[in-house]
């Protein structure tokens, strides 16, 4: 199992790594425009000047080389952080990330709708059926809240919980994808099921709308 909370940490140190080589970049960046004067030194130390001008542009290529590595295992890494096991969705913590960003525009000509899915009965489903088939419909949730409303919009938050956030998405438009979540449901609930229980999953909405 992934330790998603040691990975952040990890993240974290090596966002700080990355930080520390752009620093160094940027002094190496400084000694090699210092200029060289031919004309004052003889030829012996024009070439040990020449020799450390080349020596320090190969040090920097090796270390621009590293820190885009250190930059592609960043994302990578980040994204282990923020997903969550089972469904692939974002989890609790990409979550809280997505959630300050928009708190820091209330009032700012910001439009944003928060929503909130449940499924019902999953604790009993467990008992009677065994947390596999809990499982099954945790998964058919995670995948019909991303066909409707995309995955870069769906949290999940907890064991039966699952977040929406919809940034300047008119009323209109949620009503349609909360239709179109609730025929998804029933298509799912009508079609022969490996399944001993149905899906259902209760909703609620809130709008901020800047009048």
């Amino acid at each position: 199992k992934i330790n998603r909370n040691r990975i952040r940490n990890i993240y974290e140190q090596l966002g700080t790594l990355t930080n520390d080589i752009k620093a160094i970049l940027y002094e190496i960046d400084k000694v090699s425009e210092k200029k060289i004067g031919f004309l004052n030194i003889g030829i012996r130390d024009a070439f040990n000047s020449v020799h450390h001008d080349y020596t320090i542009r190969a040090l920097k290529n090796s270390v621009q080389a590293l820190s885009c590595k250190l930059e592609e295992k960043l994302v990578l890494i980040r994204e282990w952080s923020q997903t969550a096991g089972l469904t692939s969705l974002k989890n609790k913590s990409a979550y809280r990330d997505a959630f300050s960003v928009i708190d820091s525009k209330i009032g700012k000509n910001s439009n944003f709708s928060v929503a909130e899915f449940d499924i019902c009965g999953l604790k009993k489903i467990n008992d009677n059926y065994g947390h596999e088939h809990g499982d099954m419909m945790i998964v058919d949730t995670a995948n019909i809240l991303r066909h409707v409303f995309g995955a870069d919009n769906i949290y999940r938050f907890g064991s039966d919980e699952f977040i929406g956030i919809f940034t300047d998405t008119t009323a209109a438009k949620l009503k349609e994808l909360f239709h179109k979540f609730d025929e998804s449901i029933a298509a799912l609930n009508n079609t022969p099921q490996r399944r001993k229980a149905q899906l259902f999953v209760s909703k609620g909405c809130a709008s901020f709308t800047i009048e």
